[in-house]
């Protein structure tokens, strides 16, 4: 009973696919994954002329992506009499689907250059179809994306179907022993300042050179900001100023998982579950 509108999709002549990957995954995982994509692709399709991938943020940072997603575009030939591994656009990227089920712990999602921006551009969503729930508890928030995209999963004709990733990301998390601190006679905000020295750096003063002024910044050398064992080991002055103990003395130091990130519209948190039609 309402009125409504249809344009008819615009065949582009290319595909863009961006693969994502396990939430937190590192720039040598990301890349490794991305080289083992395009071996496939470009060794069993000739119809792909070309294929390249960008990982992360541009100079110009007006499309924000993590690590763990990898932007591809796919160029095709142009002459699809030429083509033998398929006929149509829609049946090649079925088959490179089928071809892509080798690569374990990766999603992909297919779509076209200039429709993949413009979607993102309009809803903040890749996707044809954007379905938005918005709430204040961000693990309630992940739990029901995935319960949609179930529900989804359903429905004749839904392809790609994917909820926003919003957990996962693993973090190092120090939960301090109120009870050992008061024993020792020491604050949080001491130990906060240690850690943030150690791995971030902090101002110890300032150099002259003449009319130039240089901060002297203080933190562990690089070979001791590797690993979780380095915070763990980080020595702590007492008050006494004779001793020291280790933080992991003091501390709960492990790997936790965190929020991965936290998607607004107009200040409200939301989460997204997105699907190709």
């Amino acid at each position: 009973t309402m009125g409504g509108e249809f344009i008819p999709k615009l065949d582009e002549g290319d595909i863009a696919m961006q693969i994502i990957m396990k939430p937190g995954s590192s720039l040598s995982e990301s890349i490794k994954v991305s080289e083992d994509v395009e071996n496939i692709i470009t060794s069993n399709f000739p119809e792909v002329k070309t294929m390249v991938g960008r990982i992360g943020v541009s100079e110009i940072p007006t499309d924000p992506m993590p690590m763990d997603i990898s932007d591809c575009f796919i160029i095709l030939e142009k002459d699809m009499d030429k083509w033998t591994s398929a006929s149509t656009k829609a049946e090649l990227i079925e088959k490179i689907q089928g071809k892509l089920k080798s690569i374990i712990g990766a999603n992909f999602i297919f779509t076209q250059p200039v429709e993949l921006r413009f979607n993102e551009l309009l809803t903040g969503v890749r996707e044809d179809v954007a379905i938005k729930l918005y709430g204040n508890d961000l693990d309630v928030l992940a739990t029901k994306a995935e319960e949609m995209a179930k529900i989804i999963q359903t429905v004749d004709g839904a392809a790609d179907v994917r909820a926003e990733a919003t957990e996962g990301l693993p973090q190092i998390t120090v939960n301090y022993q109120r009870s050992k601190l008061a024993k020792y006679g020491l604050s949080i905000d001491k130990l906060n300042r240690y850690v943030s020295t150690a791995f971030a750096g902090a101002d110890a003063g300032i150099i002259f050179e003449g009319e130039k002024r240089f901060d002297l910044v203080v933190r562990f050398a690089a070979k001791n900001r590797q690993s979780i064992d380095d915070l763990k080991n980080l020595f702590v002055d007492l008050p006494n100023g004779s001793t020291q103990i280790p933080l992991s003395e003091l501390a709960d130091i492990s790997y936790k998982p965190g929020p991965m990130q936290i998607s607004r519209d107009n200040t409200y948190r939301r989460v997204s579950v997105g699907v190709n039609v």
